[in-house]
């Protein structure tokens, strides 16, 4: 089997992942990424999930806050919406 369709189960991955990152990454962090789309992996029937080695090596483990994003008060000048004309007529 060549290297790079070289399969592993979700612990033999999540363990890869965690060598690779430097932070620890268990089965269930490895589940959370595959939903999100960071990590792509292959479905064998109805609950078996592999990696492949080249999928592995191309996730995107960046970190980034919990939580929701905080919203941009004003929007930037070109985006402001001009006042309506039905406001101004009495």
């Amino acid at each position: 089997m060549s290297e790079e369709k070289q399969l592993y189960t979700p612990a033999e991955a999540a363990e890869f992942l965690s060598k690779m990152s430097g932070r620890i990454i268990n089965v269930n962090r490895l589940g959370q990424l595959r939903r999100a789309g960071k990590v792509k992996s292959t479905r064998l029937g109805y609950n078996e999930t592999i990696y492949t080695l080249e999928d592995l090596r191309n996730a995107d483990l960046s970190t980034s806050k919990a939580g929701r994003k905080p919203k941009d008060k004003q929007p930037p000048d070109d985006q402001q919406k001009p006042p309506s004309e039905t406001n101004n007529a009495a």
